[in-house]
Formats: structure tokens, C-alpha cells, sequence
């Protein structure tokens, strides 16, 4: 239901559109689509696990309740601050998107999930990606306001995906972006996205919580 919005967004915005899903404590990565001709090869590979950690793919988890949003932060150690990370959730919930900025530490994580093979990640590759999440920081997670004449590297734009029960179901994200974003050339790329988030949503028979 997802792959023509995603392959319009790739085409449209000259990027590449990848969907992820929760299964249990592991980020999987089920989709990707690519503009024709796209800057470099594909940042995802299908069918890539990761150790779901926050603040990893924030959205999947911003309308998360309870004993399970409890056990998704407990997954990141003692590094992150447990208020500064509900405030970032908050701050994904109300607009309903997320934007990564690019970090030192962004990069090293991603270069840790790029060494992890599709199948069979345990043992010390599975805990670098972990213990790279963990060190991820979140002053570049979730930016308080965007200023549409400021410049912004930006890694990561993601909306989700509702179900019929408004939660999250899929999650969307738009990788490879130009590396400076004026902060109204992120506002199109984060509208258009939204659209096509909101049509699949439709499609699904889903429908958003009512602070999205």
C-alpha cells in the first residue's frame, strides 16, 4: 500500500524513501525507494534488524503509553535523560514528524549499522550499533522550532504511518537530503512527506491520534 507514495516522494523530491516497523526490540527495515538517478548508492538495505533503541526512529514511539514506552526507554541505559527524552517525543507527537540533524555521532552510528550483516547481528556487532544509539545525543533530535531563513544539515525527515488503531504502524523516512537545507526547503520536504503518509494511512483504514 505504501510502495507508490513512496517511489512519488523519491521521484518528486530526488531522495530516497525507506519504511521501517517495530517488531519486538528490533528496528526492521522493510522498504526503500530511490530517485532515477540518486547521489550515491542506497543507505538502506532491506530487511536490516537493528537493536531498537532510543532515540532511534522517535516517532514509532511518541504516541506509546506505559509499561511499553517504559520498557523502550529502558533500552537506553543510563545515557539518555529519561525527561529530555519524553520531551523530544512530545515534540515529534504534536506536529506529527521527526527531523534528525547530522552529528559526529549520527554518522558513527550509521556506519555501525552499516557493518551489521542482514541476518544473524549478535554478539559485538549488534552491541556497537546499540552502544552507538546510545551515545547518540539529542540536542540533534527534534528541534524545537525551524526558522525558514536558517540553514540546516539535515540526516533524517520521518512521519508515520497510522492503523486502524492510531497508533503507529509503519514509519516513513527520507534519507539522502542536500546537505544544507534552507529551513523552508525542509518544511516542503517535511509536507510532502506528511502527505504521503496521511494517503497510506487512508488506504490502511487508519486514522491519526488526535494530537498528531
Amino acid at each position: 500500500q505504501a510502495r507508490p507514495e513512496m517511489e512519488a516522494v523519491a521521484r518528486e523530491l530526488g531522495v530516497e524513501c525507506c519504511a521501517s516497523v517495530a517488531i519486538r526490540d528490533q528496528l526492521v527495515l522493510v522498504g526503500s525507494s530511490m530517485a532515477r538517478t540518486p547521489p550515491t548508492s542506497p543507505h538502506i538495505r532491506l530487511g536490516q534488524r537493528m537493536p531498537f533503541v532510543p532515540p532511534l526512529a522517535l516517532p514509532l514511539m511518541a504516541w506509546a503509553e506505559g509499561r511499553e514506552f517504559d520498557k523502550w526507554i529502558g533500552r537506553g541505559g543510563q545515557a539518555l535523560d529519561r525527561d529530555l527524552l519524553v520531551q523530544a517525543t512530545s515534540r515529534v507527537r504534536d506536529p506529527g514528524w521527526s527531523l534528525v540533524l547530522r552529528s559526529d555521532a549520527q554518522v558513527r552510528f550509521e556506519g555501525a549499522v552499516a557493518r551489521l550483516p542482514l541476518t544473524g547481528a549478535t554478539g559485538d556487532l549488534a552491541g556497537d550499533v546499540t552502544a552507538a544509539a546510545r551515545a547518540l545525543s539529542l540536542e540533534g533530535y527534534e528541534p524545537a522550532e525551524i526558522d525558514p531563513a536558517a540553514t540546516y544539515d539535515v540526516r533524517i525527515i520521518s512521519a508515520p504511518i497510522f492503523g486502524a488503531d492510531a497508533q503507529p504502524e509503519l514509519l516513513l523516512s527520507l534519507y539522502q537530503l542536500p546537505s544544507q537545507l534552507s529551513g523552508a526547503e525542509v518544511e516542503r520536504y517535511r509536507d510532502r512527506l506528511l502527505t504521503a503518509a496521511e494517503t497510506v494511512t487512508t488506504k490502511l483504514g487508519g486514522s491519526k491520534p488526535p494530537t498528531a
